[in-house]
């Protein structure tokens, strides 16, 4: 690469002397004209040559190469070709094909974004299928121009493409209708949801297609794929991949993570009702929940395949720009909510079109709650007084004392607290087991007939009714633990879920604390409640019973680091979720500027964690 870079400063060099000679000694500028356009030719050759070369990294900062996201053209028409090759060979291989239905409602996009949303879908591997445009009343000349001259020059437009002008009517407009009129016009036998401004990658259905030949049960089977955000010149933006969970984890689904590009039988579609006309704006999260309570099963295809278009009028910029997406999410959820027969009140969420649950209670929780520490007195002071403040839970306190230097230190805080809390103090006197000491106190304490268990740090203050906040979850259908939102003393964030994530070192476990450190205020998946591949035990809760069916924390090979990682990974193994409730907030006093101990090597291996059987379905989603 060095060598690159001085033959480039080389060729830059002998240009500016050339250049100067001939202003400054020829004094010819016609050959100067001549000069700088030969120049420039030349340097549009090495720019060309570059992008074929670093397809996925620098292609976007050239808008004028026929660029869409980190693709070419010419790589977008070698994937086709290849998988269309595939796709020919998998038909005959197993005489079965599966047909097709890609269904646009068209209401007045710009023209420059449907020509490019609309060629990638003419650009299918998959042959057996058909483009449904649905015109939301009529539409701007160029738009109905633009389509005809395609079918009349286009072949395959001829034979895939059929249009349609429904009526703009105040009952029978809007982006549902359009969608549900496609629907029953579409010869496939799935539909395919796309947006009239968006864009899909060449193999998209053909990938589609291979998940459908995976299951019998066709008919109930619902695919989504990955996907990211593109600007107006069709740059991919930075940090707006979305990876979406392995699995959909029915009944919480409290933000549309989904999102695009939905696949579903027609006969799945018009037996759920299709789309409704009140949700619109939320209209194809209404459809999730209804597809989730008719018993589909949800499948995610890995790859970011379809693309996002962010411009002006686009919610993929802001849902601000489409406020009543809100309400009708509301009203699709609350729906969903009775419908299952669940008691839970329904808000709308911190973030636009997120919502916040709140299960109702009739009992007070009884909750033992285990403390170790380790002198820090103030620290465990602190940490105590925020458990008096807690409201609708009846808490008894375990502390474990774990080799404290003060030997009068279990004294002054059992005189401090005994009446203001039901306060015991155990000692555990070997080395630090952060694992060992928690499964001790469960099993060693006075109140070991808690039914509910909550593993708190000493260095952890929370916000009144947190707990109560987090007890609202645990009863509710396969909960196994519950964890809070935390924050630094200086507002940024600590925990705001943990996800096994995809974007790091093959040989580590990629635990990681979604949207970590966050200034205060900021917003995103760490302000929604949902289900994630786990929570930390710094403030976790449980039932016993679930706590004992999977053997508590591991002592031997999580003695330490990773041990509530290693215990929720179990969870989900035994079939129930781990839950994170943004409603219920604390202060952590850990140090914000903590680096990864080496100590932690070991435990952090893909290698020990696939030795304990931990490798299971992603269920966080986030952005990479």
């Amino acid at each position: 690469m060095s060598k690159k870079i001085k033959n480039y400063l080389k060729l830059l060099l002998l240009f500016l002397i050339t250049l100067l000679k001939v202003i400054f000694i020829d004094f010819d500028f016609i050959k100067v004209k001549f000069f700088i356009k030969a120049c420039l030719a030349q340097f549009k050759l090495l720019i060309n040559g570059f992008c074929n070369q670093n397809p996925m990294r620098y292609t976007h900062l050239f808008k004028n190469q026929n660029i869409i996201a980190d693709y070419s053209d010419f790589q977008l028409h070698k994937l086709k070709i290849v998988t269309q090759g595939l796709y020919e060979t998998l038909k005959k291989k197993s005489n079965r094909t599966f047909t097709y239905s890609i269904l646009i409602p068209v209401y007045k996009p710009k023209l420059q974004f449907f020509k490019i949303l609309l060629e990638s879908c003419l650009n299918q591997s998959v042959t057996d299928c058909e483009i449904l445009l649905g015109f939301d009343g009529p539409q701007p000349a160029e738009i109905t121009n633009y389509i005809s001259q395609l079918i009349a020059e286009n072949e395959t437009a001829k034979q895939r493409i059929r249009f349609f002008e429904f009526d703009r009517s105040p009952d029978s407009s809007g982006i549902s209708t359009t969608t549900n009129q496609l629907a029953e016009m579409a010869t496939g036998e799935f539909l395919l949801f796309v947006d009239h401004d968006d864009w899909i990658r060449s193999d998209l259905l053909y990938r589609y297609d291979l998940l459908l030949r995976q299951h019998q049960d066709n008919e109930k089977t619902v695919i989504y794929c990955d996907e990211f955000k593109i600007d107006e010149y069709n740059n991919r933006i930075h940090g707006t991949y979305l990876r979406k969970p392995d699995s959909f984890t029915y009944p919480y689904f409290f933000i549309n993570w989904v999102c695009h590009c939905l696949l579903v039988s027609k006969k799945n579609f018009l037996q759920v009702g299709g789309l409704r006309k009140i949700c619109d704006g939320a209209q194809d999260y209404d459809l999730i929940l209804k597809l989730s309570s008719n018993s589909s099963r949800f499948l995610r295809c890995p790859i970011g395949l379809y693309a996002w278009r962010v411009h002006a009028n686009s919610t993929a910029l802001s849902t601000s720009v489409k406020s009543y997406v809100n309400d009708a999410g509301i009203f699709a959820l609350k729906e969903f909510v009775d419908k299952n027969k669940l008691d839970w009140e329904i808000t709308a969420g911190e973030v636009d079109t997120t919502y916040f649950a709140f299960p109702k209670i009739n009992f007070i929780p009884e909750i033992q709650v285990i403390m170790p520490f380790k002198d820090g007195e103030s620290l465990t002071e602190k940490a105590l007084r925020s458990l008096i403040t807690q409201k609708n839970v009846k808490l008894n306190i375990t502390l474990v004392n774990n080799n404290s230097t003060d030997p009068s230190i279990n004294k002054r805080l059992q005189e401090k607290f005994k009446d203001k809390l039901r306060i015991e103090i155990i000692n555990y006197d070997d080395a630090f087991n952060f694992s060992r000491i928690c499964n001790f106190a469960a099993r060693n304490s006075m109140f070991s007939n808690s039914p509910y268990l909550l593993f708190i740090n000493n260095d952890v203050e929370l916000k009144d009714e947190a707990i109560f906040e987090m007890a609202r979850w645990i009863e509710q259908p396969k909960i196994g633990a519950v964890g809070c939102k935390l924050l630094y003393p200086n507002g940024s964030l600590q925990h705001g879920g943990i996800d096994c994530r995809d974007d790091h070192y093959e040989y580590e476990v990629c635990w990681g604390h979604t949207n970590y450190q966050v200034h205060k205020g900021a917003k995103g998946f760490h302000s929604v409640q949902r289900v994630v591949d786990a929570v930390t035990a710094a403030c976790m809760l449980m039932k016993r019973t679930i706590f004992e069916e999977v053997n508590g924390f591991n002592e031997d090979m999580y003695p330490i680091a990773f041990s509530d990682t290693d215990l929720c990974a179990r969870i989900n193994q035994k079939g129930y979720y781990c839950f994170y409730n943004p409603v219920a907030t604390g202060i952590h006093f850990e140090s914000i500027t903590r680096e990864k101990n080496a100590i932690e090597d070991f435990d952090s291996s893909a290698t020990m964690f696939g030795l304990m059987g931990n490798v299971r379905p992603r269920k966080s989603f986030y952005y990479r």
